[in-house]
């Protein structure tokens, strides 16, 4: 599958969200949750990335 350039960047600042709420260093701990409260972490991190994006749309720093 060929990405575009807005998906490239859309998957960027989606990867930059991400970290911004979940470091690299806590997946070790994320690993060892079981299924429902991964589902229940993944959830609110999707939630709190989604916001960051939102915001950075308004604040024209991002957003695509």
């Amino acid at each position: 599958m060929e990405q575009t350039a807005n998906s490239f960047s859309v998957e960027k600042e989606v990867a930059a969200a991400l970290e911004s709420v979940i470091p690299r260093a806590a997946l070790g701990p994320f690993v060892s949750l079981n299924p429902s409260e991964k589902v229940t972490q993944l959830v609110e991190l999707s939630n709190l990335v989604i916001g960051i994006r939102i915001f950075n749309k308004e604040i024209n720093k991002g957003g695509v």
